[in-house]
């Protein structure tokens, strides 16, 4: 199975982000009618680590969570919710074996619903260093 299905799944089975979302947990885009709040994911950097014979079995990669809602304490509700689910999380269990999931870094932004009306979207953006094998 694949990391960010299993990032998507600790997600989706906490009782507090799916309180918020549900199961609005997209990967690389949200569909345009999609409701608010939502959350869109993607793997953004990252491979194997290199070795003087070549790559290694384990995995340093970056990937982001973007947090989406009408209102500015609706988004840092569920930022807040995200980051306890995924900030060191591991899965040591799974396939791959994640070992070590670590927030790196977080921003905030405010855009245009995207049906062309006034109304705006609050927006929180996490990035998460994750290592696995």
């Amino acid at each position: 199975m694949a990391v960010e299905v299993d990032m998507r799944t600790a997600l989706t089975t906490d009782v507090t982000v799916a309180g918020l979302v549900g199961t609005r947990i997209f990967p690389g885009i949200a569909p345009q009618d999609a409701a608010l709040p939502h959350i869109i994911y993607q793997r953004i950097a990252g491979g194997p680590l290199q070795a003087s014979g070549g790559p290694m079995s384990t995995i340093n990669a970056n990937y982001v969570f973007i947090c989406r809602d009408t209102t500015y304490a609706g988004v840092k509700t569920l930022a807040a919710a995200v980051r306890a689910v995924l900030d060191g999380w591991d899965n040591t269990s799974g396939t791959p074996a994640v070992s070590s999931c670590r927030l790196e870094d977080e921003g905030e932004d405010t855009e245009y619903r995207s049906d062309d009306s006034e109304d705006l979207v609050h927006v929180v953006t996490q990035e998460y260093s994750l290592w696995y094998a």
